[in-house]
């Protein structure tokens, strides 16, 4: 009888100890994500899924605009590494303070990696935005300029943020910037 009971327990507690882990796993959503401690693989997935839902709340809990991350210099080079992807996105976190859309006037998406890098310079400048617009523009015209940066510019662009980093990361890699000598700026 002994030796039952203790069976039977020991059923039980495993039960219980299964049913918390189920509901604990319930619980957690692969989309959720929080915008205070960012994790960088999980940001790139939900933005390449137009998943992306995390917005400011106004006074009343609506939804005013989708929150940036807030990455620092930990996040960097993992940026950067993403940053070769130039899977076209819709959905993503811009600068509030922007009156232009989003997007350059020649197509309605940004390439995956000229977000990430514009994430970057975020961090960089330190502002959190890498500019009022998310994308990269030859230098010499103004933002509402109709050319804007190819697939091709994005992976160049990215290969300058690498050896910026690769070169500056222990020292003063906030006042070196990275497009400095290309003919693109944000």
């Amino acid at each position: 009888m002994k030796v039952t009971v203790q069976r039977s327990m020991a059923i039980v507690r495993k039960s219980a100890l299964l049913v918390f882990t189920v509901l604990l796993c319930v619980g957690c959503s692969e989309d959720d994500f929080d915008p205070s401690r960012p994790n960088v693989g999980a940001f790139v997935e939900q933005l390449k899924r137009g998943t992306y839902s995390n917005y400011e709340k106004g006074d009343e809990g609506q939804d005013l605009w989708l929150k940036m991350p807030e990455f620092n210099e930990d996040h960097i080079a993992e940026l950067i590494e993403y940053a070769r992807d130039t899977t076209h996105i819709k959905v993503f976190p811009s600068n509030p303070l922007a009156s232009m859309p989003p997007f350059p006037p020649n197509r309605d998406y940004l390439y995956l990696g000229e977000y990430l890098l514009w994430c970057v310079e975020g961090v960089r400048n330190g502002s959190g935005y890498g500019s009022l617009v998310p994308y990269l523009r030859p230098a010499n015209l103004p933002p509402s300029g109709i050319s804007s940066a190819t697939d091709t510019d994005v992976l160049a662009a990215r290969e300058k943020y690498l050896i910026w980093w690769k070169e500056y990361k222990d020292g003063d890699w906030k006042g070196h910037h990275p497009l400095e000598s290309t003919d693109y700026t944000w």
